[in-house]
């Protein structure tokens, strides 16, 4: 197990029965939705549903008495409704999204200079790809395969939800959440880029020559990217590498070969490989592939790991996880299947383990399955071929 996995384990029981989170200090988070939250895990607060990024700037809601009144329950040990994400995760005995924050964050009881972590889904929800897991808010292709799909009534469709659409914030509007950013940048400490595809969004590239460079090189720049595109235009993720304290490309990735390119589907896996090879030659860029576990990778992290490191030498980390929707979840494989899994990963992705330890639900499984039938029909790319050994492993364990 390595270091910072142990560490997590002892964070978890520091802080068990405790709400105490330190992205409630650091995280400014809006959703492609424009409801801010307290993080990207956390559902939205009726409290605050009246902050939203079209119409209200970053600082102003992070800064507002409601916000100071969740620090303060915090503080207290009271139960954060937002957070039930994290609480689930805890009931089962994992490791949580708030053990993660600790760890990156420290103990904080107060807003400090340099410490916040700006995570703004203000820049558009354009992206190449319709990834089979993505939820249609943060992507246009995925909504327009949708739409082709399904008909906006049909009860089959797993991502039929309440959930507000996408939103685009108003031109003025965005302006001004650039002004009270610079207003406040001695508080920023990193600034994540996310979409839509962070790369392909042309206000990305207009709030970055915006940050002066007096600022920047105080600042630690992270983006999520398919890494399917390294240019827009006349510009290249490398233009502003060496403006910045540090420059951070986290590479969302959950397979390889033909399994990736059904996963993040329409994806080029060789121009995919390319840019990875391109951006791990740079000397002022660090990166990493994120995985996003889920019932079609499960199987295969080790694999999918070891491939990566050993071809690109490049960090792996497989924390983020389907839980919505959650016909997609690890949890509802069949419970023997489950257990091979958590004695297969328990020194290795202690995350993923809360998740295996909630109990099955075969019948959102098998949706899962028709969901992933359909898309297969639509994409004329059958995955059933592509995954019948682990089909055949979970019809064995059933």
């Amino acid at each position: 197990m390595i270091q910072k996995h142990k560490d997590l384990i002892e964070l978890k029981e520091k802080f068990k029965g405790t709400s105490y989170c330190s992205a409630a200090f650091t995280e400014i988070y809006a959703g492609s939705n424009g409801k801010y939250r307290l993080c990207c895990h956390a559902k939205a607060n009726n409290n605050l549903a009246k902050y939203t990024s079209d119409t209200t700037l970053p600082f102003e809601y992070f800064l507002s008495k409601e916000m100071e009144k969740i620090r303060d329950d915090m503080l207290e040990g009271k139960q954060i409704s937002d957070c039930i994400k994290c609480h689930e995760l805890e009931k089962h005995d994992g490791v949580s999204y708030r053990h993660k924050y600790i760890f990156r964050d420290g103990y904080l009881t107060d807003v400090q200079e340099r410490s916040i972590n700006l995570k703004l889904r203000i820049s558009g929800s354009f992206c190449n790809l319709a990834c089979y897991m993505c939820h249609p808010v943060n992507s246009t292709t995925k909504r327009n395969e949708l739409k082709e799909i399904y008909d906006f009534a049909d009860a089959s469709n797993i991502f039929n939800s309440k959930e507000s659409p996408a939103i685009a914030v108003k031109h003025d509007q965005w302006h001004s959440i650039m002004n009270n950013i610079l207003d406040n940048i001695h508080l920023v400490k990193i600034i994540h880029m996310t979409g839509g595809e962070t790369l392909q969004l042309p206000k990305y590239w207009e709030f970055l020559e915006k940050i002066p460079d007096e600022h920047a090189k105080h600042l630690e720049l992270a983006h999520d990217t398919n890494l399917t595109k390294l240019k827009y235009k006349n510009h290249h993720v490398l233009d502003n590498a060496k403006r910045f304290k540090s420059f951070h490309l986290s590479v969302s990735c959950d397979h390889i070969s033909d399994k990736l390119s059904w996963i993040r589907y329409p994806i080029n896996v060789q121009e995919f490989e390319n840019n990875l090879s391109e951006i791990k030659q740079s000397n002022d860029i660090t990166s990493k592939i994120n995985c996003t576990v889920s019932i079609l990778n499960i199987d295969d992290l080790f694999e999918i790991r070891d491939y990566y490191q050993n071809k690109f030498n490049i960090q792996f980390s497989a924390d983020c996880l389907v839980i919505k929707p959650i016909e997609l979840s690890i949890a509802n494989l069949p419970q023997k299947l489950k257990d091979e899994y958590i004695e297969k990963y328990k020194d290795d992705f202690p995350l993923i383990i809360a998740e295996l330890n909630k109990p099955s639900n075969k019948s959102l499984f098998n949706k899962g399955l028709e969901y992933c039938d359909r898309l297969s029909a639509h994409r004329n790319f059958d995955f059933r071929i592509l995954w019948k050994d682990w089909l055949k492993k979970v019809k064995d364990y059933s």
